[in-house]
């Protein structure tokens, strides 16, 4: 630059690194960070600390650069202000944000002043330039102001006194960014949500039912208190338990009844336990005959409102008792019975129960009918 004998010279550096230069300056050895340094005539070199001290880091005051880079950005496109105005305007800021811990530093001699941006008037003929005087700094208290950098990278022209009324004046330009305050704090603004358009537009007006419907199951009918809804023969129970009378077609037929408790695995699906004694006399001959089955059982429900029709089967122990003339013998079969019939829904916990079954005890003792009859408690 000195070959090219350029009239101003300006070096602005924020580092905390030890000096880089050598030529012609000379430093401290024992110094931290930068030493001091002599400028030539025409030369203004800026620094972030003072000779021998370091910058403090941004994000200590979660700024996005060093505290005096935040500040400088904000000075140095300000109209009508030269360099000497914009140094001493980011020492202040500087100096008021870190409490005296970091104090910018300016050396050299420049003869004539030397504007970023030059306020102007235009006159016939000629450009004038007027220098804006700059005020005083003023207590951190009433400096402190707001602006903000939309998604363009443009910054607010106004200032504001509260982070609030910066962020209104985004909303409302549907701007969005970040939002700064000369004290160091940052506001995000997030990107205003977009209307989603339809993919489709109505083309006829939609048509009001005005009929009236019939409630569901289980909804309330007009006149009922709303806590009490209208009780549902369809309810899904979880269990039931069954009382039964019947009559087996075996040695001339056995009258009797039993009890079955189910467990419902689903709405379809129940899975059980059944009992029963089936007797039967006969006083001429000194004859008595009784059945007790114990069995498993397994059924399929098919979804209906009040009829519901069934089948499954039952697989246990089957044991038959005989007296003859005061004789006393019986035996024990292990068999299966399939099973089909019907439960009439009374209301969602009783329904009357009425199926037949198939005995089955393999080849050797073949097997019997059996008609019962009886009802269903769920719950």
């Amino acid at each position: 630059m000195d070959e090219k004998q350029v009239r101003f010279k300006l070096i602005i550096l924020d580092a905390c690194r030890d000096n880089p230069f050598t030529r012609g300056w000379k430093r401290s050895g024992s110094e931290k960070g930068l030493a001091h340094i002599n400028a030539p005539m025409g030369t203004l070199i800026a620094f972030a600390a003072a000779p021998g001290a370091l910058a403090h880091d941004g994000g200590t005051y979660n700024l996005q650069n060093g505290v005096f880079t935040h500040f400088l950005k904000q000075e140095f496109l300000m109209e009508g202000a030269s360099i000497d105005n914009i140094l001493n305007r980011v020492a202040g800021n500087v100096t008021r944000l870190t409490n005296n811990q970091q104090v910018p530093y300016k050396t050299g001699v420049i003869t004539e002043d030397f504007y970023f941006k030059p306020k102007m008037i235009d006159k016939p003929g000629e450009i004038v330039v007027i220098e804006t005087p700059v005020e005083p700094a003023k207590p951190a208290t009433s400096e402190k102001y707001y602006y903000y950098i939309d998604q363009q990278g443009n910054r607010s022209e106004n200032r504001f006194e509260n982070w609030e009324t910066a962020e209104s004046e985004m909303k409302n330009r549907k701007l969005y960014g970040r939002i700064y305050s000369n004290a160091g704090e940052v506001f995000i603004v997030e990107k205003p949500d977009e209307p989603v358009t339809p993919a489709v537009q109505p083309t006829e007006p939609v048509k009001t039912v005005t009929d009236p419907v019939k409630p569901a199951p289980g909804s309330t009918k007009p006149g009922n208190r709303p806590d009490k809804p209208t009780p549902d023969v369809n309810t899904y129970a979880r269990f039931k338990i069954g009382l039964n009378a019947g009559m087996m077609l075996n040695k001339g037929g056995c009258f009797g009844g039993g009890i079955s408790g189910e467990y419902l695995a689903s709405q379809n699906i129940g899975i059980g336990l059944s009992a029963g004694f089936y007797n039967r006399n006969i006083e001429e001959d000194s004859w008595s005959y009784s059945y007790i089955p114990v069995t498993l059982t397994g059924k399929w429900y098919f979804q209906a409102k009040r009829i519901q029709p069934f089948v499954g089967v039952d697989v246990g122990l089957y044991k038959n008792k005989e007296k003859r003339n005061s004789i006393n013998f019986g035996e024990s079969y292990f068999g299966l019975a399939p099973v089909t019939g019907l439960q009439f829904k009374l209301s969602p916990t009783l329904s009357f129960d009425i199926n037949a079954k198939f005995n089955y005890f393999g080849t050797n003792y073949g097997g019997f009918f059996g008609i019962y009859m009886g009802l269903v408690f769920a719950f």
